[in-house]
This record gives structure tokens, C-alpha cells and sequence, in this order.
């Protein structure tokens, strides 16, 4: 048996007799055909997370299993985080850094330029 993620959804509750509270999973309508079709539903925790199946087949018992994710090998993480110091490296060699942390392609500008009117007591200051 494999397993498919088919979607996902948020359980939603619906209230009859206003005594009772049911929970409420909508399928994607790629399962039109389980409308109207008697189904078993199988409930496993693993880990802390709650594993529900839907089966057809009244005769058949379903043992469901969590997908782990496998964390990448120190090898691989550490390989990777070199390249990319490399690659940071490479653009900081490239171009020419001065001591203010600035390019120095860049040009400098004290702001003065950006102001229109010679008078600066016309200026507003903005923070």
C-alpha cells in the first residue's frame, strides 16, 4: 500500500441537536466517487500526530505510516554552506569595498544635491 497526499484541508465541526459536535473534513473533488459509499475510518497516533484513513474495503485493516523527514548529512549541510561562503566571497573580491562598508563604485552623496531650494530654512526635516 502506498500512500498519496490528495490534498489539504482544515477540520471543520458541524452541530446537530445543538448537543452533539462533529468533526468535518472536506475531500477534494477528485473523490467524487466515495459519495454516497460506506467507508471505514481507521484513527492511529504516531509521534503525537493523528493518522486518519478512509477505506472502502469493509474486510481490510489499514496500519498507516508517517512520512519522516530525514534531515541532510553533516558532510552535505557543511559542503553547502562552504559553497556559498565561496560564492560571498567571490562578489565581495570582485568589487572593491571601502572602509565604511560602502562600494566604492557607488557614488557618495551628503544629500545636499537632493534639495531644490537654496534656502534651508524651507526645508522639511524628515525622519
Amino acid at each position: 500500500m502506498s500512500m498519496e497526499k490528495i490534498g489539504k484541508t482544515i477540520v471543520g465541526k458541524k452541530i446537530a441537536k445543538s448537543k452533539y459536535e462533529y468533526p468535518m473534513i472536506k475531500l477534494p473533488c477528485s473523490c467524487q466517487d466515495l459519495i454516497g459509499k460506506k467507508v471505514t475510518i481507521f484513527r492511529n497516533e504516531t509521534n503525537g500526530a493523528i493518522n486518519i484513513v478512509i477505506s472502502t474495503d469493509q474486510n481490510v485493516v489499514v496500519q498507516p505510516t508517517t512520512l519522516v523527514a530525514q534531515p541532510l548529512d553533516i558532510n552535505e549541510r557543511i559542503s553547502g554552506l562552504e559553497n556559498r561562503l565561496k560564492s560571498v566571497e567571490s562578489v565581495l573580491s570582485s568589487k572593491e569595498v571601502t572602509g565604511t562598508g560602502a562600494l566604492s563604485n557607488a557614488p557618495v552623496s551628503d544629500g545636499l544635491e537632493e534639495i531644490r531650494t537654496p534656502d534651508l530654512r524651507r526645508v522639511k526635516a524628515t525622519s
